[in-house]
């Protein structure tokens, strides 16, 4: 099976919020409203200068954004136009999104409104397409991002497609980056399982596969080398996904007990992160471990409130919790069983990778200390959580206290951490970096930005800490999230700043990320 890689290098270009007409500090092939006839010179220049380099093939986005798209006719009219100019394949990627429709196309699958992201259906036969799901959910599991349940109708998709002979390469992630793992950070060999999951689903049915990375650093290498292994050889003939990956990894490493280890960590994340401890459950909006121990930011919670699409799971907010005696889920009953069992497992698990690091012999040494330190950063994201939580829910001051150690020690075990770049290149407040952001892409990672978010949304230290834009670090213009988005974010800050009585300064926040790097109490 061919596969081929997409990675977050160290100096990123590109992110998950950008559109098409802002790519900025990047390259813009075409802006999606010229004039038509300047549009499809546009693309036969770009085919030019991508095939003069020497590429063996193109791959391309569908839509102005994930989120947005020009009219179907117009958006078909690019693709056959790239095909039919094109000397060497191109693949284009189909995503996860909700909520796009094609007036006057039928959806060959279902026979319902076509949805835009698989408006390559009607496209040239040479189009090949790239079905890509996000985060670290397998086909199957219930995913509440995206505006899903879950992915099962992207599988669906990509066996028509190959079914009718247009080439279809399954294209799925070993991080997702966008305060979802690698950036917080969370140690998630769980996204091992999901790649030999999927790709045992979809195995030969497939001409190959593709994966986003965003690299190697926080034992995100293991990801990476999983999905290797599975796209050469998917382990069909092992009975299940698990029996699968023990073939792929004892090999790999140097122990059984450190396979056994990483064996019983993602049957734990999968129990508590996905299912939130109800094995079997499909409604886990809200109710999932992911969704509290992932990082938020101001535009994913300004996103929620203005009702945008939500690219990551839902959680109840410490305001929902403390101010809304009706809050749902109940976050007694609800939230706080599987909250606890994540401490509880957790630290028995980084219990264990402690002895089995000990033990490791000298040449993996470096391996076993990148398990146990971002495995104990893990563990310490997961008690802070819970007790910041019970101290909202209770006013306990000595669920504050835990929660205050669970961060120091966080902090201690990142002070120590060794980097496999230099930490100027992956993980400095850079503003002069060629990225839309003013920092490297685990700058948050390194300076704990979401524990630190977390904690100054429940102490509320000032008035201003209600606001959304607290510790913003984004330029909504360069990063942005879509002209159309934006405005009606904005909207919505201005009714919350009527609502609560809000000065100017509860939002000014949000305008601009700070002009130098935030330091942290």
């Amino acid at each position: 099976m061919l596969c081929t890689w997409f990675k977050t290098p160290t100096d990123h270009t590109t992110n998950k919020y950008r559109t098409s007409k802002m790519l900025s500090r990047g390259w813009l092939v075409q802006d999606a409203d010229g004039p038509y006839d300047q549009q499809v010179q546009d693309i036969k220049n770009a085919i030019t200068w991508m095939v003069g380099s020497g590429v063996d093939g193109i791959s391309t986005e569908n839509g102005v954004s994930e989120f947005t798209h020009a009219s179907c006719n117009k958006s078909l009219g690019w693709m056959n136009i790239l095909v039919e100019n094109s000397p060497v394949p191109v693949y284009i990627k189909e995503h996860i999104s909700s909520g796009q429709f094609c007036d006057g196309f039928t959806d060959p699958v279902t026979g319902g409104p076509l949805n835009f992201n698989f408006l390559p259906y009607y496209a040239d036969k040479r189009l090949g397409v790239m079905p890509h799901t996000v985060q670290f959910y397998t086909v199957d599991d219930p995913a509440p991002t995206y505006g899903q349940q879950n992915f099962t109708f992207m599988l669906e998709s990509a066996l028509y497609t190959a079914s009718v002979n247009r080439s279809t390469i399954y294209f799925g992630e070993t991080a997702y980056w966008v305060n979802f793992d690698i950036d917080v950070p969370l140690f998630l060999p769980i996204y091992g399982y999901r790649a030999l999951y999927d790709l045992r689903k979809t195995g030969s049915k497939l001409a190959g596969c593709a994966d986003f990375s965003s690299g190697f650093e926080f034992g995100y290498w293991l990801h990476d080398t999983i999905y290797a292994s599975a796209a050469w050889d998917p382990q069909l003939s092992s009975p299940d996904t698990v029996s699968g990956l023990r073939a792929i990894l004892t090999p790999m490493l140097w122990s059984t007990d450190v396979v056994n280890w990483l064996l019983d960590v993602i049957q734990v994340q999968r129990d508590l992160l996905i299912y939130g401890g109800t094995p079997g459950a499909m409604d886990v909006a809200k109710k999932n471990g992911q969704a509290y121990i992932q990082g938020w930011d101001t535009w994913s919670e300004l996103g929620d409130l203005a009702g945008l699409m939500k690219t990551q799971p839902e959680k109840l907010g410490f305001d929902s919790l403390r101010f809304n005696p009706f809050h749902s889920p109940k976050y007694s009953t609800q939230v706080r069983p599987f909250l606890s069992k994540m401490v509880e497992q957790f630290s028995r698990l980084n219990g264990e990778i402690q002895t089995i690091a000990e033990n490791a012999p000298a040449e993996f040494k470096s391996y076993a200390n990148e398990f146990l330190y971002t495995f104990n950063i893990t563990t310490q994201r997961a008690v802070q959580v819970y007790n910041l939580y019970e101290y909202v829910a209770t006013g306990n001051q000595s669920n504050w206290n835990v929660a205050e150690q669970a961060l120091a020690s966080a902090k201690e075990i990142m002070d120590v951490y060794q980097f496999r770049l230099p930490v100027d290149r992956v993980a400095s407040w850079n503003p002069s970096n060629p990225t839309a952001y003013d920092y490297m892409y685990l700058w948050t990672a390194k300076s704990l930005y979401y524990f630190w978010r977390d904690r100054a949304q429940v102490l509320l230290d000032s008035p201003v800490d209600l606001s959304p834009c607290l510790y913003n670090i984004i330029n909504p213009v360069d990063v942005a999230i879509g002209q159309e988005d934006l405005q009606k974010i904005l909207v919505e800050l201005r009714e919350l700043a009527k609502k609560w009585g809000w000065p100017e300064e509860f939002i000014a926040d949000c305008l601009a990320a700070p002009k130098t790097e935030p330091k942290f109490p």
